[in-house]
């Protein structure tokens, strides 16, 4: 039996990095690692080499297939010739035909104090790239206001772009006005199309129904200034009016509620982890089942929730109404809808009731929005080949209801002084009788 008392348990294997390593077992194909050393001389690469080192050993355990190796960069360059590696440090993963690199700087973050060692989320996301057998290609629409991949403004979304680049996404921007196409490429996995302050053209609209009657799987975004969407009538959405607010929010942002995640396989993770997803002006979605369509909730506001209509970020009994009113839902479709063609057997789609939860802004600040939008696109893929990388997910800020502050007050002012004092007594009378 191991105990793992490092910090954060970072010497104990991630679950899914775990679940990686059994499935390269079950193919009977062999990995292997080839590991470069980094500069000699350097004031931090004896620990660095510890670090790599520690990782191998604790992964070889977890996966019979894999084996591994430490080359010296400068003492075994023939090595490093036969693979066309020129840099220290590089990691080369290889498996039958498929071979993924990874640098040193991706192993290594650097920080002002040191380093971060990246090592197993590296190494997880190269295993997931050799168990695919294909790349996600997701196109985001743009020409009509939406937030771009590239902006890296705190309106932006270029952070988003970065974790999913990082999970081994292909990101395509998609503007069927400027390259006068009038269809979404075939190589498209998901289109996300995120809050368009402008309505799309007819030639857009109807090329996202084609898109979508083909079993394509798409990703909307709404808030109160978004053009609505043909396909809703057709899917049985309304956007209503108002702005959801809930009384239990994330500290210090009191306009900035904190739905309620209900059970759902992209939402297991962040209510098993007690991780919060929070929302910025997010309106409420209106759902009237379909035939052939199975909706399932996926963010709602709590029992204390309530679309505010007056502005003043106050619940006000007898003009507003509290109601556990849907902010986000999956939908599957299935042949017996009529927005599939015949012979088509099924699509997904989601939608999301705002759009700032994917702005730089808030991912920078909450730790469940990025899990959360992350877990949908993997969702709309609908592809057992394709696995997660597993990123551990850290707490930055905590959750505390408004009306629990009048009791962290109280806290502060009279328990934790008077425990304090108690302290300080303590010591002088253990020190007065010397």
């Amino acid at each position: 039996m191991q105990f793992d008392l490092s910090a954060n348990a970072q010497n104990t294997l991630d679950a899914q990095t775990v679940v990686k390593l059994k499935q390269l077992e079950e193919t009977q194909k062999p990995v292997h690692i080839t590991v470069f050393s980094t500069k000699a001389g350097k004031r931090d690469s004896a620990q660095k080499k510890r670090h790599v080192l520690d990782l191998l050993k604790n992964i070889e355990k977890q996966c019979s297939v894999l084996s591994w190796e430490f080359v010296d960069f400068d003492a075994e360059r023939l090595t490093a010739e036969q693979l066309g590696v020129k840099e220290y440090g590089r990691v080369v993963i290889q498996r039958e035909e498929g071979r993924v690199d990874i640098r040193e700087r991706e192993m290594f973050l650097r920080k002002k104090t040191g380093f971060v060692f990246t090592g197993e989320q590296e190494l997880s996301k190269a295993f997931s790239q050799l168990l695919m057998s294909y790349t996600p290609t997701i196109y985001f629409m743009e020409g009509h206001g939406e937030p771009r991949i590239q902006d890296t403004s705190p309106v932006g979304i270029s952070k988003f772009a970065e974790l999913l680049e990082n999970e081994r996404f292909r990101l395509q921007r998609l503007s069927l006005i400027q390259s006068k196409e009038n269809s979404i490429p075939e190589d498209a996995s998901v289109v996300a199309v995120l809050a368009p302050k402008e309505a799309l053209s007819s030639m857009e609209r109807q090329a996202l129904a084609e898109f979508i009657s083909t079993g394509g799987s798409v990703l909307f975004s709404v808030d109160l200034d978004t053009h609505s969407f043909d396909v809703f009538s057709s899917l049985g959405i309304t956007v209503r009016d108002g702005i959801a607010l809930d009384s239990r929010s994330m500290f210090p942002h009191w306009d900035r509620p904190i739905p309620q995640l209900n059970p759902h396989e992209l939402t297991r993770t962040l209510i098993d982890n007690n991780i919060p997803v929070v929302l910025a002006g997010a309106t409420s979605l209106d759902i009237i089942p379909q035939k052939g369509i199975r909706f399932s909730p996926l963010l709602s506001l709590t029992a204390n929730g309530w679309i505010e209509k007056n502005g003043n970020q106050v619940f006000d009994e007898g003009i507003e109404q509290r109601k556990d009113a849907i902010l986000a839902a999956a939908m599957e479709v299935d042949a017996n809808s009529s927005i599939l063609e015949k012979g088509v057997r099924s699509g997904r789609m989601i939608v999301i009731s705002d759009v700032d939860m994917i702005r730089n802004e808030l991912l920078a600040d909450i730790p469940g929005n990025a899990p959360f939008l992350l877990n949908a696109f993997v969702w709309l893929l609908d592809n057992d080949q394709y696995q997660g990388t597993g990123t551990r997910i850290e707490m930055k800020q905590i959750a505390i209801a408004k009306p629990q502050l009048p009791m962290l007050r109280l806290l502060s002012l009279v328990p934790l002084p008077l425990c304090t004092a108690l302290i300080g007594f303590a010591v002088f009378w253990s020190r007065r009788g010397r």
